[in-house]
């Protein structure tokens, strides 16, 4: 039986998992979980992640609390990771969260210190969770559109217009890569766009950071953070290690400040704490200590990088074959954004009530906005969603 928080019983993906979990039929396709699979359909211990944990049992000796920051050689592992030696490095600080969500609650609490009439700007469509927290900590929420074009390129005019009306002084939630749940990325020019735009509105960009390696490489996937930079003051970036590193349960994260200077970014860091504080007092040490010691270690490095390239060259393999099936699906359109889109997550060309249908007559479970997991297919299982999906769009 499936018990959730009454808070959440109205959250898509919750009912979603719900549904799944009653369907009893044993052909059922799960394209919900939120998670990366292997080809035997398992959430794998990275190689990397299990050397490092071996490493870190050994050699723990104190199980005593973190400091309230949290492990700070994590913390400035993964500013390495994501700014590496760009001259954002010194303009940004952070602490450690528990895992990206958490990053994200702390920078959403924070917001609301600057300016409780602050609106918060998300993609639509977007990750659920951004809507859940910021609505979660009082902030008023409005919405971009973000739509591929048949190319499988974003709609970058749709997205400058609706940031056009924002006022001066609101944030803007950006998917760094691997946008959730397109799957399609801004270009670097398009990239700059934004950045420039939000220079000149005086909008305050903060970035999810959630896929890191999994969409283009480790530096292609933030290079918008130093894109954006170039035009913009100040900025937020939530950082998780979950899918990077395949630590989902252990709720490593980070939460980073950038600001003009070193000496206003610590002057906010304050602020972040205190709301960490006041959020868990202090954050979980296994996760940031594995990945603390992936990154410092040369070897667990070089391993950890192959993994993350087979991972993603198995994601664009699966891509490929999911175009390939839904080709003439809908008004002759090969689904191109699917193959050229990175990450776990896409959309499926389908509506609400054809999302449904392939429910309950197919037993191939996704959002009912088209989002799927694209991992979670075998090959066999690729080719029965796309016919499923041929089908539904003929109305069968």
């Amino acid at each position: 039986m499936l018990v959730t928080p009454s808070g959440l019983h109205a959250d898509p993906l919750v009912m979603a998992l719900a549904q799944c979990a009653a369907d009893k039929r044993p052909d059922k396709i799960d394209l919900l979980v939120g998670v990366y699979r292997d080809e035997f359909s398992a959430t794998p211990v990275m190689k990397a992640v299990r050397l490092a944990a071996a490493r870190v049992a050994q050699h723990e000796t104190s199980k005593a609390y973190l400091s309230l920051t949290g492990r700070e050689s994590f913390t400035a592992a993964i500013l390495d990771l994501i700014v590496g030696n760009s001259d954002l490095r010194g303009r940004t600080a952070g602490i450690q969260a528990v895992g990206g969500s958490g990053a994200l609650k702390l920078l959403f609490e924070l917001v609301r210190r600057i300016d409780s009439r602050a609106t918060l700007w998300l993609s639509a469509p977007g990750y659920s969770g951004h809507s859940a927290i910021a609505l979660g900590v009082g902030l008023p929420v409005k919405y971009y559109s973000y739509v591929a074009d048949r190319q499988g390129g974003v709609v970058l005019e749709r997205i400058l217009e609706a940031l056009e009306e924002a006022e001066r002084g609101s944030f803007v939630v950006l998917h760094a890569a691997c946008h959730n749940p397109t799957g399609v990325d801004l270009s670097e020019d398009q990239w700059t766009e934004v950045g420039r735009l939000c220079g000149r509105k005086g909008l305050i960009p903060i970035f999810d950071v959630a896929y890191q390696g999994l969409g283009s490489g480790l530096k292609a996937d933030v290079s918008s953070l130093v894109l954006v930079s170039r035009w913009v003051e100040y900025m937020m970036v939530a950082v998780s290690c979950s899918k990077t590193f395949g630590v989902y349960r252990e709720r490593a994260g980070a939460a980073f400040l950038v600001g003009p200077t070193a000496v206003k970014v610590e002057s906010a860091l304050h602020s972040l704490v205190e709301i960490s504080f006041a959020s868990w007092a202090v954050p979980p040490d296994h996760g940031a200590a594995i990945v603390e010691t992936i990154l410092s270690d040369p070897q667990l490095h070089s391993l950890w990088e192959d993994e993350l390239d087979s991972m993603r060259v198995r994601l664009a393999r699966i891509r490929e074959d999911l175009s390939s099936a839904l080709a003439g699906a809908v008004n002759g359109d090969g689904a191109e954004y699917i193959r050229r889109g990175r990450g776990i997550f896409s959309l499926l060309p389908l509506g609400s009530q054809q999302m449904q249908q392939l429910r309950g007559q197919f037993a191939i479970h996704g959002l009912e906005n088209g989002r799927i997991n694209v991992t979670c297919m075998s090959e066999t299982e690729v080719a029965a969603v796309g016919t499923a999906v041929r089908a539904v769009c003929r109305g069968v």
